[in-house]
């Protein structure tokens, strides 16, 4: 059963999206989110990172696809400011803005969830692809091992932050249906970058 997030604050970001597997590393200044935090600090912790579209301050319109975050480190500062980590929990759909008197935004959202089924034809294709670019690129040995070496779900969610760099394949992402349909996407962004000898793999 979907979870829904009936009071969910959300930290708007442009071009930012929080994908599967990460921890995001926020610095916190301004005083609606320092009130944010505040909130989440005295709650269950959870917060959802929402990417801007193009608009107006100061609430512009974001886009439907939600990452919610859980609150796993918050280093306070005197003056009000703080650094906080995310911890992905995972996507989800935006319903609607919530009227709320605090002063950042609250939205009422679904969360989405990812059918896990087979994954062993894009895994096995992935890993092949891999060992094909540490031969034809800058991928150090040692790196390649390293890849390599996670486990089936570990890898996917780490290549999806290598390889798809705009939020738009970002946010596509994060909502497929199934495991398998996010692996073939990684796989076809692999060969991409194979067939052109980038070695992308390679930046973090």
């Amino acid at each position: 059963m979907a979870t829904t997030y009936d009071q969910l604050p959300i930290f708007p970001l442009a071009r930012l999206v929080l994908m599967p597997g990460t921890l995001l590393p926020l610095h916190v200044f301004e005083p609606r989110y320092r009130a944010l935090v505040e909130h989440c600090v005295d709650g269950d912790g959870f917060m959802g990172v929402a990417t801007l579209r193009s608009g107006s301050e100061p609430d512009p319109s974001i886009y439907p696809e939600i990452g919610v975050g859980r609150l796993v480190q918050v280093n306070s500062f005197p003056d009000g400011r703080s650094n906080i980590v995310l911890e992905y929990v995972q996507t989800a759909h935006l319903v609607r803005e919530v009227q709320t008197t605090e002063p950042f935004r609250v939205v009422l959202a679904h969360g989405h969830t990812v059918e896990r089924d087979a994954i062993e034809r894009p895994i096995s294709e992935l890993r092949r692809l891999l060992a094909q670019l540490g031969m034809l690129s800058s991928v150090t040995r040692d790196e390649l091992a390293v890849l390599s070496a996670l486990p089936d779900n570990e890898l996917m969610d780490d290549l999806a932050v290598r390889l798809l760099r705009t939020d738009v394949e970002r946010r596509r992402y994060t909502v497929m249906e199934r495991l398998s349909e996010r692996g073939n996407a990684l796989v076809e962004q692999l060969a991409i970058s194979l067939a052109g000898l980038s070695p992308v793999v390679g930046e973090a």
